[in-house]
């Protein structure tokens, strides 16, 4: 097997630090090599913003290298929704005015439908907890609870007729756990029948534009992008934490997906950070002012009733290398592995000399501004 380049794309904090822009800035400066873009935790609650040819899209269920052709795989860990993989599939087109490379998907992926995203709503607006409201949670627990086809079996053997039996199950999965009424505004999707005919239809389309992935899948590829959703602060650590995410955030969640690439010419790990922490609504992170001339990112990081709103605070760089240090553990010391710290928006807020004098013995490091590609 041909030795692959791999770059390695982790949010440093709690995620909002500008992996997309890391993630497309590695496909434009390699335009002559065919790139694997992977996603490989969570889901589409993911919000990796990108601006191409002048225009801004928000990545959510396809890589951020897309616009520079690169195909988006789906790692058994990354939670597909067809919904939203439909809704962006069209968007893209619309925007970019390319044609999509046809995804490909791991037979294993988990699947999300309406019912999932439906109860994590009602449940957060019922007793808010801070969520992304996409049902990423909802969904890891119900394979957990009950019987649930593979993504594959659902589109290639389950009839119509078996396709609605199994989310009439779904739906009365999520009735029975929900000890409050439907609210009004979810009440007429949550019964409509057209609710689970449009879904077999979404999963139709998806199954229909993505492709299984093999053991020879990534053969024709030169590089491979892995782009990791959330950030190391969120990391699955193993215990009941309302404030973690039941997600592998860090480098290794490579780990499942590495029996595809045995062989590598070299590995570069890239930490993004922006010079101060963010993070979604919480009811521990405590939003401080920062001395900074900060852009609130309202195009991107708009207001909602499940996340909430953007919050913001000082980043320590001590706790940020015992973070960094800590992912790099899951490497042995080797010459063909390399770390870089990517931090973005420094036109908001200058820490170079900081960084640099922190950083510099262990990590590369690299600056940007706030919508530098």
């Amino acid at each position: 097997m041909i030795k692959k380049k791999i770059d390695f794309v982790i949010g440093a904090n709690y995620g909002d630090c500008g992996k997309g822009t890391i993630t497309a800035r590695i496909a434009k400066s390699n335009p002559d090599e065919k790139i694997a873009n992977v996603l490989t935790n969570g889901g589409p609650q993911r919000g990796h913003s990108v601006c191409f040819n002048n225009v801004v899209h928000v990545f959510h269920h396809f890589g951020s290298a897309t616009p520079w052709d690169a195909t988006t795989f789906y790692d058994r860990n990354f939670i597909l929704n067809p919904m939203a993989f439909r809704q962006e599939y069209e968007e893209i087109y619309k925007k970019f005015h390319i044609i999509l490379p046809n995804a490909v998907r791991d037979t294993m992926c988990r699947w999300t439908t309406p019912y999932d995203m439906m109860f994590n709503q009602m449940e957060s607006l019922h007793d808010w907890k801070g969520t992304c409201g996409m049902g990423i949670w909802a969904t890891i627990c119900r394979f957990k609870e009950m019987w649930n086809p593979t993504f594959d079996y659902f589109c290639e053997i389950m009839s119509t007729k078996q396709k609605e039996e199994y989310l009439c199950k779904v739906r009365q999965y999520y009735t029975e756990k929900y000890v409050c009424r439907i609210q009004d505004q979810y009440y007429l999707a949550w019964h409509h029948a057209g609710t689970i005919d449009h879904f077999i239809e979404d999963c139709m389309f998806m199954y229909e534009h993505t492709d299984k992935l093999t053991s020879k899948s990534l053969d024709d590829f030169d590089r491979i992008i892995f782009e990791n959703g959330q950030g190391l602060m969120l990391n699955d650590d193993g215990k009941d934490d309302p404030e973690k995410t039941p997600s592998q955030t860090g480098s290794n969640s490579i780990f499942d997906f590495a029996g595809l690439i045995p062989n590598y010419e070299f590995m570069n790990i890239h930490y993004v950070t922006r010079p101060y922490i963010t993070r979604h609504g919480s009811t521990k992170f405590r939003s401080e002012k920062v001395d900074g001339d900060l852009r609130k990112d309202e195009d991107i990081n708009q207001y909602n009733d499940w996340q909430r709103e953007l919050l913001y605070g000082k980043l320590d760089l001590n706790l940020l290398k015992d973070r960094l240090m800590w992912d790099k553990c899951h490497w042995r010391s080797s010459p063909d592995i390399s770390y870089t710290i990517d931090v973005t928006h420094c036109d908001e807020l200058d820490r170079k000399n900081e960084f640099e004098k922190e950083f510099k013995d262990s990590f590369h490091l690299n600056f940007y501004g706030s919508k530098e590609i």
